[in-house]
């Protein structure tokens, strides 16, 4: 992953990746292409906190 992240979506000073030089890429990947290669990212899960009950006495 970190040499994925070097080499094909870290932009360098002059504006090419190490990918792009090379001739291996056109432009800069997004994390999004690298972890899913042809698809969409997948929506978040959505996640359902329960409350949580205050310990000691209840202030009303």
């Amino acid at each position: 992953m970190f040499r994925n992240e070097a080499n094909f979506i870290g932009v360098r000073t002059d504006g090419r990746t190490p990918a792009m030089q090379l001739g291996l890429a056109n432009q800069p990947l997004t994390y999004e292409d690298s972890l899913w290669p042809g698809e969409t990212a997948p929506p978040p899960q959505r996640v359902r906190r329960k409350g949580r009950r205050l310990s000691g006495p209840r202030l009303t």
